[in-house]
């Protein structure tokens, strides 16, 4: 018992720092039998454990010593065996042993004066030295605590005076209880609102292990995080335990690890971006250029993945690549970034060139070497381009617009769009994809589309760019950010350039007002999508760098039209670069690429809002299978609302739908989820991701700038005003010159849609759809600015659902056999699901509302409120709108009349009757605003009624009455079959059709003139 008593000592106290004061007041070391001189006999470690002591017979228990690690105010917490047993389903002796029922109790010694001291200077707090230390910790909140792992841990930190509480292993601090995660009673005693929490878990370096402590931690933070305390999460290298810390490096690096503690906010997004792929890595290297290696030992067929940083030559290695190529497609998903990257791989762009007799031509030669949109894959025959090599450069952003964008829903052809995909990825011998942020969900997305039951062929390259300097700017609004370029602007030496990378057009023109305003004399190229396809801006994304050497342009701002696929590699001419996100559109990966598009190591002055707005349209879920439920949810009660009208074709397809195995629909929701999780927390995501990428980030905290944001809100209130007296001006135009600035007619009579139409045909565009939607004789400034960019039409068209049930259902419908007539599946998160909201709203009991003469008080809500609780799984599926619980019955019902656009008043009464006497308000719709909406939804119902287009329109995702590209769509669709080409021809409205006819190339043309019977694409089959 002596050898085992030191060497306890010794490994507690030498092995793990633990001060020999609280080794004494908490360790005790006894032997499994204690006889007195009386002959009493005591048998300590089985009456701890809860066993049976058997002295005699054939079950003689060999004698044993043990450590016990023993409660402040008795019993024990954990015992350590000096004869260990053997674990026989771990198959390796255990190193402690836990008394019966005591699982999940945390560690909580008692602290002797000596601890309670250093606590006290630690912390600047007076520690009583006597009484109990742990209900005194209860009482003070503002202590911070350390959660850990094991005994001697615990007792180590406490050594160094952090207050350290062990628990008996990663999953100690959190229990299942009724199918809940929840918080043991002996940390829920500790979690006071406002408490910081640290958790110091060991720093495993095992795969598997990592993964299930992160696991754990994930848990357990989130939970702590719940009891409104702050949560963070300290790692260190090199050292196992907290203990092995302090032992081998000292005090000082157990106190470095807990001020550099990341919060577990910033914890969970460098987990996610070191989450290392599972995918093999076939060839590591390490190449600052990529193009250099000895491309040519590359594999000749499958799939070929680059996994390198920005600017390590990725473009140029591709470009190596196909260079020799007869046959190569590369797939965008930008047109101006699209053209300058068929550029730089020697590529045509699909746009500039005409086709005949189904194939693309250049000159006078055929051309099989394309760059294209992935808008545009019906358009591209996977027969002409087998054997060919893909190229799919930022394949992460590519399949986001493939999968999540509205232009490629247009006329519910994104299945279509899809199925093609899929046939050109199984005919190319090669496909080359690359991204600085590749991951195994879109690896696997390919593989299984492809076929190919091996592995890509993954390059890793881990090179990593020299970084550069940051100012991340902490500050409530834009403002600051805004000042300091302003200062920059005003000192910017002669030959320079900044350039400003934003997320939003309007923020975009903001800017460049602002410094046309203040510095005239500044040169400033604006690049939007409203100027992309102006002639100086497309020759700046095509030849950035020359452009830049030309010195022509002081100041550069570029949109999310600019975001990636372009780099500025010219050296000396870029001065600064800033970065002002206001979260409007891309994730925290989008706006890092639009900051690295300089590769010039210059500073970067960044801003970035607390919060992002692009949520996925579905849920904003971080979870996938979480989207995918909701998704399920509200799919089945459209479904279930409208299936009597579907075709039973139609109805058919839906039954055998495969809602788990469908690839399409399960990396939607993969990408959805990531999407979400950077709009939860963009600046944080975006401020970890730029130190994760080997940049120097230095925070500096500033305050709004009042003389800016005046300045901002004038220039914005200006910016409107032009744009709306613009719009109000523009010329009128025929649906017939509408449709002929929408669309090119090529050389040989193809018509496809044009992508260069300039700023004031666009203008032109936009007030003959507000003239067609509001029926509208004369479009006024008003007019526009009322419409705030399309937002009252959506909030009218779901209003108008409400009044007209056989509208909204019709639209419904069209949008799911818009997709059905491709005969490709479906894409559910494309259904216009406007007849599930109105039909939920009305089984909420909202329609009453509806009205004029309406009045209520908090009284008449009740009924209607306690509906939409009782329905919160289907008000969250369906209108994206979660109940919680601390929501009025007033609060739910008029956040639902606010979908729908409405606006509310009200006035103070004592006369209500039945509550005479009580002040209340008493509310009402707001006369003014109420009439003009009714006076428009009149409009268009009359519009209807006299027969016009309207009724039978090819509804967009948004619900906007806007006749797409049909000549363009007809070529699409005629690739896929002659039956998909007449059922879309005869979707469209007769009125259209005469117009669209003389357009369409011949081959079309004769399609649909010697149809003798088309099948119908929308018609009714009751059941």
């Amino acid at each position: 018992m002596t050898s085992f008593a030191t060497r306890i000592e010794h490994e507690c106290v030498m092995g793990s720092g633990i001060h020999e004061a609280l080794y004494e007041a908490s360790v005790s070391v006894v032997p499994s039998l204690i006889v007195s001189p009386w002959g009493d006999v005591e048998t300590p470690i089985h009456d701890v454990l809860g066993w049976k002591y058997r002295r005699f017979g054939h079950h003689t228990q060999p004698s044993q010593t043990a450590a016990l690690f023993n409660h402040e105010g008795g019993g024990t917490w954990q015992v350590k065996l000096e004869q260990p047993l053997i674990d026989y389903e771990k198959g390796k002796p255990r190193k402690y042993e836990t008394p019966k029922g005591a699982g999940s109790r945390a560690y909580l010694p008692p602290i002797p004066a000596d601890i309670r001291t250093r606590i006290s200077a630690r912390f600047q707090v007076d520690v009583p030295l006597e009484g109990s230390f742990w209900t005194w910790l209860e009482a003070h909140p503002q202590i911070p605590i350390v959660w850990t792992e094991g005994a001697k841990k615990g007792l180590s930190g406490l050594s160094q005076g952090f207050i350290t509480i062990a628990l008996t292993g990663v999953y100690g601090g959190y229990k299942t209880s009724d199918g809940l995660r929840v918080l043991t009673p002996d940390v829920v005693r500790f979690c006071q609102p406002g408490r910081a929490h640290y958790v110091a878990f060991d720093q495993d370096e095992k795969p598997k292990t990592k993964e299930m402590v992160g696991r754990a931690l994930e848990r357990f933070g989130s939970l702590l995080e719940a009891t409104k305390g702050s949560v963070s999460v300290m790692t260190w290298k090199d050292e196992k335990g907290i203990d092995d810390l302090i032992v081998a490096k000292g005090v000082k690096a157990l106190e470095a690890a807990y001020s550099e503690a990341l919060s577990l906010c910033h914890w969970r997004i460098e987990q996610a971006l070191r989450k290392p792929l599972k995918t093999p890595v076939s060839l590591a290297v390490y190449a600052p250029d990529l193009s250099t290696l000895p491309l040519e030992k590359l594999p000749k067929e499958g799939i070929i993945a680059f996994l390198s940083g920005k600017g390590t030559g990725k473009t140029k290695a591709l470009r190596s690549l196909v260079k020799d190529r007869e046959k190569v497609l590369s797939a965008t998903f930008r047109i101006a970034l699209g053209r300058n990257l068929a550029k730089r791989l020697g590529l045509n762009w699909r746009g500039d060139l005409d086709k005949v007799g189904g194939s693309f031509i250049t000159g006078a030669s055929y051309t099989f070497q394309i760059g294209f949109c992935v808008d545009s894959l019906l358009a591209i025959n996977p027969e002409q381009f087998k054997g060919c090599d893909l190229v799919i450069d930022e394949v992460d952003q590519v399949l986001r617009h493939l999968l999540m964008s509205s232009t490629c829903a247009t006329a519910g052809k994104r299945p279509a769009l899809l199925a093609r995909f899929r046939e050109i990825l199984k005919v190319a011998r090669r496909v080359l994809v690359a991204d600085a942020d590749l991951n195994d969900e879109v690896l696997n997305y390919l593989s299984g589309l492809r076929g190919d039951e091996s592995a890509p062929f993954l390059v890793r390259n881990d090179y990593q760019v020299k970084g550069y300097p940051v100012t991340f700017i902490d500050a409530p609004d834009r403002t600051a950010v805004t000042g300091r370029l302003m200062t920059s602007i005003s000192a910017l030496p002669a030959g320079k350039v900044i350039f400003v990378a934003t997320d939003s057009k309007v923020t975009s023109q903001a800017l460049a007002k602002i410094i046309d305003r203040a510095f005239p004399q500044k040169r400033v190229l604006v690049i939007n999508s409203e100027t992309s396809s102006g002639e100086i801006e497309r020759g700046f994304i095509e030849s950035p760098d020359e452009t830049l050497l030309q010195d022509i342009f002081d100041v550069v701002i570029a949109s999310p039209s600019m975001a990636t696929g372009i780099s500025l590699e010219a050296q000396g001419v870029i001065d600064e670069v800033f970065g002002v996100f206001t979260g409007a559109s891309g994730t925290d990966a989008d706006l890092a690429q639009a900051l690295s598009r300089v590769r010039e190591p210059v500073p970067r002055s960044v801003w970035c809002a607390r919060l992002g707005n692009n949520f996925s349209k579905v849920s904003r879920s971080t979870d996938p299978q979480q989207v995918k439920e909701q998704l399920f949810h509200s799919t089945a009660a459209t479904v279930r609302i409208i299936r009597a009208n579907l075709r039973e074709d139609t109805v058919s397809m839906l039954e055998s739908y495969d809602w788990k195995n469908d690839p399409h629909l399960n990396l939607f929701c993969q990408l959805s989820a990531k999407q979400n999780a950077s709009m939860h927390q963009l600046r944080e995501a975006l401020y970890i991701r730029l130190c994760h990428e080997g940049n120097t980030v230095k925070i500096e905290q500033a305050v709004s700038n009042s003389s800016v944001k005046k300045l901002l809100q004038e220039t914005r209130q200006e910016l409107q005003e032009q744009k709306a007296m613009a719009i109000a001006n523009a010329r009128d135009l025929t649906f017939a010159e509408r449709k002929s600035l929408e669309e090119v007619v090529l050389s040989n009579g193809q018509v496809q849609r044009n992508e260069q139409i300039s700023p004031k045909d666009q203008q032109a565009i936009e007030k003959s759809r507000l003239k067609e939607f509001y029926q509208l004789d004369e479009v006024t400034p008003e007019d526009v600015a009322w419409d705030n960019d399309g937002k009252r039409r959506a909030e009218i068209l779901a209003l108008e659902a409400q009044f007209y049930p056989e509208l909204s259902a019709q639209r419904s419908v069209k949008s799911l056999e818009q997709q059905a007539v491709w005969n490709q599946s479906f894409c559910f998160w494309d259904v216009n699901q406007l007849e599930a909201k109105r039909s939920l709203r009305q089984k909420i009991g909202l329609e009453p509302f509806l009205k004029d003469v309406k009045q209520w008080t908090k009284f008449d809500l009740t009924s209607i409120a306690q509906t939409a609780r009782e329905l919160s799984v289907e008000v969250k599926a369906v209108l994206n709108f979660t109940i919680h619980s601390t929501m009025s019955d007033t609060q739910i019902v008029h956040e639902l009349l606010h979908q729908l656009g409405l606006k509310t008043t009200f006035q103070w009464s004592r006369a209500v009757p039945g509550h005479e006497g009580e002040k209340l308000r008493v509310f009402s719709l707001e006369p003014e605003h109420w009439q003009k909406v009714k006076a428009i939804v009149d409009r268009r119902k009359k519009w209807r009624e006299a027969g016009s287009p309207l009724g039978e329109e090819i509804i967009t995702l948004g619900g906007d009455p806007e006749l797409e590209a049909l000549c363009d769509l007809l070529e699409e669709a005629s690739n896929c079959g002659k039956e998909t080409a007449l059922a879309i021809w005869e979707g469209i409205p007769p009125a259209q059709q005469a117009t669209i006819l003389p357009k369409v190339s011949p081959t079309v043309a004769h399609l649909i003139r010697s149809a003798e019977v088309a099948p119908l694409l929308y018609q009714n089959k009751k059941k």
